[in-house]
């Protein structure tokens, strides 16, 4: 399918009849329409759905929808008109068709919807059922992943569990089909069920089970809005608080609350300094002071060993002079050659000397004493002296950075405003928590009473079928719901795969960080998602960074697109807003030349710069840029982009 043209008709701030072509160039996919906030970008993809679906695509009431179109209407005009022309490829052949949508403002608000087929009003259906052929080529349930804009990304970056957004997945995987049809069987067994021969009785229990089912589901589902309602509001809150938080922080609140704990660290951090300084003034009443001369205690210890040797040689000495002397007294009445007696004389000669004077000439005693305290100076007083004065050297750091938070405390007058407004913001955070606490009990009481009701309506309906007539009906179409549910089971199991691959295939396509998620799981149930890395470890989708869901957010839609299986433009309105400029590069390359062989996109000057221009300049069919003119209120649309 290819569009190849919108015309609007007062519409917005389209004045008059404005003409757009949409068909793109033979090898180049993209059409670009350029423009400031305010200048009508959001109009034209919004007036391409409402020409294909009108109010389908909204579900307002017809007072609603009166009032949206008579808005929508050009300031001053009573009537508009969307016109959109595209080409259809079928297996047999191409058909060109157009598709307008009028609206009058007359005495009565009247719409009109017509269908051209090659140029002649489609008579091959009904005229009831264009709408229904129309969204045949183009399904409702699809169109959220073929035309979105920023804002549907970034909601869906901030919730994938969205009850809208997992009934569009629903509907584009075919479950809703199944959905409808078991649906379908559970009214014609209900159907069946209610024909039968039943007391009157049991009939009127029933119906006013039924009528209490119905209240019920209806108070649950305005609770359920209002417990919506609620966590939005605190998801608003808290961003408020988080700014609230961090201005109060700059303006010194931090130090503001750390007053008091840091006064009385200041306290003890005094209190352990002069205990350390106790500690050291006892040991430099001790021994400590003989640390600050080490080397005249190991030339004590030096000289102390000298005289060690030489008392030792001197007793030595002295015992073979004695040995010697009774030796001569044997020796000399034999009368022996004084040759040898020289040489007995030298035998018992010590030669060694040390050239030293005893000083200190202590008893071993008195050295064992010196050599004890010298060795508990060294292992004992000098460590435990060190560990001190590094421990008093590092409290007293940590003091001055206390003493300098304590001057940096900012005044209660300044600081009181941005506390007040914080204290404000948690009270209200606490309120909506505790609204959100009775809303949930009122829930959980709600749907017991719901379940309560389901299993009495459940009962009759068991005593009923025994009753009834028509038993082989029902147990066939149970026997068929059961069927459906099983084939719906594994169904969903296999779409889902597809899925998986084709999101996590776009994923790769897209980001910047190379094996960054490495697996990612649909829950067939619930449709969560849950992202895993190269370890195979669970990645919280809320821890990632606001760039990075929008990015999965993108490629989410483009893997549902693909998955669909149809050949679909695409139209994205201003889809770069919050994203980083290697993000913006990498959907320039990546992403727009990829996604569809039609791509429409609404930008302003910020989003598509000059810079990604170039980039997309090659993949660019034609550009149109839309201007506000102040002098007649209107947008006016002109050919090529802001610079270009």
């Amino acid at each position: 399918m290819i569009l190849t043209s919108l015309t609007l008709e007062n519409v917005g701030l389209y004045k008059g009849k404005n003409v757009l072509d949409l068909r793109p160039k033979e090898g180049k996919n993209i059409v670009l329409f350029g423009g400031k906030n305010g200048t009508g970008k959001t109009t034209l993809l919004e007036s391409v759905k409402l020409c294909l679906y009108g109010n389908n695509i909204y579900g307002y009431t017809k007072k609603q929808y009166e009032e949206f179109i008579k808005k929508l209407i050009h300031k001053g005009e009573k009537s508009a008109q969307v016109t959109l022309e595209f080409i259809y490829f079928s297996l047999e052949s191409h058909d060109t068709y157009k598709v307008v949508r009028k609206w009058d403002l007359g005495k009565r608000f009247k719409e009109e919807f017509l269908l051209y087929k090659n140029g002649e009003i489609y008579k091959e259906i009904p005229r009831e059922q264009w709408q229904e052929f129309i969204s045949d080529i183009i399904p409702p349930s699809l169109v959220n992943f073929f035309f979105f804009d920023g804002e549907k990304i970034e909601k869906l970056a901030e919730d994938f569990s969205e009850v809208e957004f997992v009934n569009d997945v629903k509907s584009l995987l075919g479950v809703t089909v199944i959905d409808t049809l078991r649906t379908s069987l559970d009214i014609l067994r209900k159907r069946y069920i209610n024909q039968e021969d039943v007391s009157e009785e049991i009939s009127q229990k029933l119906q006013e089970l039924e009528e209490k089912r119905k209240t019920l589901e209806k108070e649950l589902e305005k609770k359920l809005q209002s417990l919506a309602d609620i966590e939005n509001k605190k998801q608003v809150l808290e961003r408020k608080l988080k700014t609230a938080e961090r201005e109060f922080i700059e303006k010194g609140g931090e130090a503001f609350r750390s007053y008091e704990r840091n006064k009385t660290r200041k306290e003890f951090l005094e209190s352990e300094i002069e205990k350390i300084k106790n500690e050291i003034r006892e040991l430099a009443s001790k021994d400590l002071p003989l640390a600050t001369g080490m080397d005249l205690v190991e030339e004590l210890l030096v000289q102390l060993e000298m005289e060690k040797e030489i008392k030792r040689i001197n007793f030595e000495k002295e015992i073979l002079q004695n040995k010697l002397k009774e030796l001569e007294n044997i020796l000399t009445p034999l009368s022996l050659d004084k040759e040898v007696l020289e040489k007995i004389r030298n035998l018992f000669s010590v030669n060694k000397e040390i050239k030293s004077d005893i000083i200190l000439d202590l008893s071993e005693k008195e050295n064992k004493t010196v050599e004890v305290v010298i060795q508990n100076l060294k292992t004992n007083t000098l460590g435990k002296a060190k560990n001190l004065f590094l421990k008093l050297e590092n409290l007293e750091e940590e003091l001055l950075e206390v003493e300098s938070a304590l001057q940096n405390v900012p005044e209660e007058e300044f600081i009181k405003p941005y506390l007040e407004k914080l204290s404000r913001l948690e009270r209200k955070r606490m309120e909506y928590e505790t609204i959100r606490k009775c809303l949930e009990e009122e829930i959980r009481k709600l749907e017991k009473e719901k379940n309560k009701v389901e299993k009495e309506i459940e009962k009759l309906e068991s005593f009923i079928k025994q009753k009834m007539k028509k038993r082989m009906v029902i147990h066939i179409i149970e026997k068929s719901q059961k069927v459906i549910d099983r084939f719906r089971k594994e169904f969903v199991k296999r779409k889902i795969k597809i899925l998986e691959k084709e999101i996590l295939d776009a994923f790769y396509k897209l980001k910047r960080k190379e094996n960054f998620i490495r697996d990612l799981h649909i829950n067939p149930e619930t449709f969560e998602i849950t992202l895993f890395d190269v370890n195979n470890r669970k990645i919280p989708i809320d821890r990632l960074s606001s760039g990075e869901r929008q990015i999965f957010a993108i490629s989410f839609l483009w893997g549902l697109a693909r998955a669909s299986g149809k050949k679909l433009p695409v139209i994205i309105d201003t889809p770069l807003g919050r994203l980083d400029n290697e993000h913006r590069e990498n959907l320039a390359k990546n992403y727009f030349p990829h996604i569809s062989h039609q791509v429409i996109i609404l930008s302003t000057d910020v989003e598509v710069d000059k810079e990604l221009f170039e980039m997309l300049r090659t993949h660019i069919s034609h550009s149109y840029q839309l201007v506000y003119d102040e002098d007649c209120m209107c947008t006016k649309v002109h050919k090529g982009y802001f610079w270009n």
